[in-house]
């Protein structure tokens, strides 16, 4: 031992004093298509590290790094040193463009490595439905495949996609690496859904595979939509050669990253003209109604409830407009409620919407409360009618009295004329006096204090929905953070990271004016950038989007995790808020 010991000692010496440092720049992928994740690595051999510096990475988007590595290698006696650090990049958009050299400083010594030229091309034709050439002859032992429900769509309609790993190994662990931003689609997380294993045959060989996650998306815009891959990293358990750790699943673990497919789905437009109770739902719906009464007066408000129920998108349905009744005034409605339900692996949301009715005039009146969709499987807008109500209107206790004719009483006796008059002079002290001055005032300034309020009350009422939105942005999100504090409570962990995942996309898309479907972490953060947000409060921002992505994939499950996302999302919440309030 003491033997080896020294060997080690006079080999590093020597590679310190003599060896001379290389610094070198490699990529496993000089050429992909876009949104293609590749490595980038810098190795330094023989030398020590006492400042590294990589390159600006302008045109790519860092997805994951600087991971760090290190061995020694002892060949015929000869030592070699090596120290390496690596960078996932994803290309951002096509086209030739150049990696430029990293920098270090070993010793006394200030090296940098060649620059790499990079490749990026369009995503293949082949890439264009969701059936994308997978490595089903078996020599993959693990990858993840993207399976969408629809190639084809209309907008508001609900796609399911399922993120679906398929393996013949042993895994110690999935993590997410990078997953789509899904520009052009509102995405909603599917909680309830098979979680379990399950065996199939690809290329004459068995794989086991399992939903890691399973979404909705909803098309917000017509046209092509890109959903770029998947990337994870998996850890392959590879066989020790000792039974024992082998059943335990112990033995040396090699990472590897994979990616799923993209997939293109073309979204079509939906048809013009379509009926007056049409406000956006796609898909298939049921509906229910109920009245508070059809006999009624003038004096009477009626309550009329409309009740949807269906697998659209929610956040699109308005209430329906009435025909307008001669007779009837319609107020306009407000949601009494909007429930979300993932049962059976689909967002299905019902909706509760009340009208007000008053009654004008006496008479008989007809009101047909309606739903019109889009049906998918008729192709065609379809209408549905719950209930006619058939109202019998009476006159009320409001209307005009008839003014009877007075009685004229005769006196019963005459009385005398008086001889002395009781009237008195004015006193004219009031006139002039400061009473009679404010008196004389108050009127205007009655009148100038209700006109105020009544243009502050139309400028509230015509304020950009958007500006309200901003407004509230961080009470909704505490309401939305009070929901996911309960689930934190009861031990619910998927649903505790879900809510949380959702209050944190909804506060920064109605802060900044972000309409879901433009919605990507890159935006978020020349949004905030431009603000002036300081950068760490940002990473804070990114880094709690990040970790409830994994846990809702990787189904990490530890409480002091859950509390620690909590408490950040909250005062990452607030530190936001109060850098704006500063320079508003």
């Amino acid at each position: 031992m003491k033997k080896i010991f020294w060997i080690l000692i006079f080999s590093n010496v020597y590679i310190t004093l003599f060896a001379q440092p290389t610094f070198t720049a490699t990529t496993d992928m000089p050429e992909m298509a876009v949104g293609t994740p590749f490595e980038v690595k810098f190795t330094l051999q023989n030398g020590t590290v006492d400042d590294f510096k990589p390159p600006i990475f302008a045109d790519f988007n860092v997805v994951m790094g600087p991971n760090q590595s290190s061995s020694v290698q002892i060949v015929n006696g000869v030592s070699t040193s090596t120290r390496s650090f690596s960078y996932q990049l994803q290309p951002k958009k096509e086209g030739k463009f150049v990696i430029g050299a990293a920098k270090i400083r070993s010793g006394n010594k200030n090296l940098e490595t060649l620059p790499i030229n990079i490749t990026v091309t369009k995503l293949p034709a082949s890439y264009s439905t969701a059936t994308t050439k997978l490595p089903l002859d078996g020599k993959d032992a693990v990858f993840v495949k993207t399976e969408v429900s629809s190639t084809e769509a209309r907008v508001g309609q609900q796609i399911v996609l399922d993120y679906k790993l398929y393996t013949r190994v042993s895994l110690s662990g999935v993590n997410l690496v990078k997953e789509a931003d899904y520009e052009g689609f509102y995405k909603q997380d599917v909680n309830s859904y098979n979680h379990g294993e399950s065996r199939v045959k690809l290329g004459g060989k068995d794989y086991t595979t399992k939903i890691l996650q399973r979404i909705v998306l909803f098309p917000q815009k017509e046209g092509e939509k890109v959903i770029l891959p998947l990337v994870l990293q998996v850890g392959i358990v590879s066989a020790s050669g000792d039974p024992f750790d082998d059943l335990l699943r112990m033995g040396p673990t090699a990472q590897k990253t994979v990616q799923s497919n993209p997939v293109t789905i073309q979204v079509k437009a939906l048809p013009a003209n379509p009926p007056l109770s049409f406000t956006g739902g796609v898909g298939a719906f049921e509906v229910q109604s109920s009245i508070s009464r059809q006999d009624a007066t003038t004096d009477d408000i009626l309550s009329l409830k409309l009740t949807v129920t269906g697998n659209g998108d929610a956040k699109q349905w308005q209430a329906p407009k009435f025909a307008p009744v001669d007779g009837l005034e319609f107020y306009e409605p407000k949601v009494l409620s909007e429930t979300p339900n993932d049962g059976h692996g689909l967002i299905e949301t019902t909706k509760e919407w009340e009208y007000l009715i008053v009654p004008k005039k006496t008479g008989n009146y007809e009101v047909k409360p309606a739903f019109s969709f889009f049906d998918l499987k008729k192709n065609e807008y379809v209408t549905l009618q719950p209930a006619t109500y058939a109202l019998r209107i009476a006159q009320g206790t409001n209307s005009t009295a008839k003014i009877a004719a007075a009685t004229i009483v005769q006196p019963k006796d005459i009385r005398f004329i008086k001889t002395k008059t009781l009237l008195s002079g004015l006193n004219d002290a009031f006139f002039g006096s400061m009473p009679y001055y404010v008196l004389l005032i108050l009127p205007f300034v009655g009148l100038l204090a209700a006109y105020a309020y009544k243009q502050r009350q139309a400028k509230l009422n015509s304020a950009d929905a958007t500006v309200l939105k901003s407004m509230n942005a961080q009470k909704v999100a505490q309401r939305r953070l009070a929901i996911a504090e309960s689930h934190l409570k009861s031990g619910q962990k998927r649903a505790f990271f879900d809510e949380t995942s959702k209050t944190m996309f909804t506060y920064i898309s109605d802060k900044l004016n972000i309409p879901l479907s433009e919605f990507s972490k890159s935006m978020v953060r020349e949004k905030l950038v431009s603000l002036a947000i300081p950068t760490t409060d940002i990473d804070r921002f990114l880094t709690i989007l990040q970790r409830c992505e994994m846990a809702l994939f990787a189904q990490l499950d530890s409480d002091a995790q859950m509390q620690t996302t909590y408490k950040d999302a909250l005062q990452v919440i607030i530190d936001i808020e109060n850098h704006i309030a500063k320079k508003v």
